[in-house]
């Protein structure tokens, strides 16, 4: 941490700030020091506003794992579920902490989510939005690419449990009703296949 910090502080305003936007590739202690840097000289504000270059802010993370696309209708119905919840709720900002959108997999869905943090009565809370995705590209640039990091966002939480928030996507609901009901589909025959092929074999 000492090695760190004594290189940081050698560092003009300016390379700070572009040392952060490059922050994800950095070990624990590197990161630690550069934010203890950065707060004692007040630039913190900026840290926050600083945009790194396009390349870095639209670089996509890797495919993640979607049960050949059943979570698409999962992240839907989870979306539909928290809106009912929090549609009488109370209105509150939050802040937010990280926005992602990885790529497309073998017979795989992309994902896009919002992560962010607020406080109710004394409390700190974190929630995020999330939608998995084949087609709606549009909206998926807007959620990850469209908010930086410590934006303020409008949400709503849901009056019987403050720890549960809704923040809109943006995705509409043809999509996920046309791919999630052909994944149950072929979720369906997959497990027919199961039963009548695989256990009977199994001698079960």
């Amino acid at each position: 941490m000492t090695d760190f910090a004594a290189q940081y502080d050698g560092l003009d305003d300016d390379e700070l700030l572009q040392l952060w936007t490059q922050r994800a590739e950095m070990v624990p202690d590197a990161k630690s020091a550069l934010w203890n840097e950065i707060e004692k000289r007040h630039i913190s504000e900026q840290a926050h506003e600083y945009a790194p270059p396009q390349e870095i802010v639209r670089k996509m993370a890797p495919p993640v794992e979607t049960f050949i696309n059943i979570t698409v209708l999962y992240w839907w119905l989870r979306e539909i579920w928290l809106r009912v919840r929090c549609k009488h709720g109370t209105s509150q900002f939050a802040r937010v902490e990280s926005t992602r959108r990885t790529k497309m997999g073998y017979r795989s869905a992309a994902r896009v989510e919002l992560c962010y943090s607020y406080e109710f009565e004394g409390q700190q809370y974190a929630s995020r939005t999330v939608r998995d995705f084949i087609f709606n590209n549009g909206a998926a640039d807007s959620l990850a690419f469209g908010h930086k990091h410590g934006e303020t966002i409008a949400i709503q939480l849901d009056p019987r449990d403050p720890s549960r928030s809704y923040y809109p996507s943006g995705f509409g609901w043809i999509e996920p009703l046309i791919v999630g009901s052909f994944s149950v589909g072929i979720w369906g025959i997959l497990l027919l296949m199961f039963a009548t092929i695989v256990l009977p074999k199994l001698g079960i």
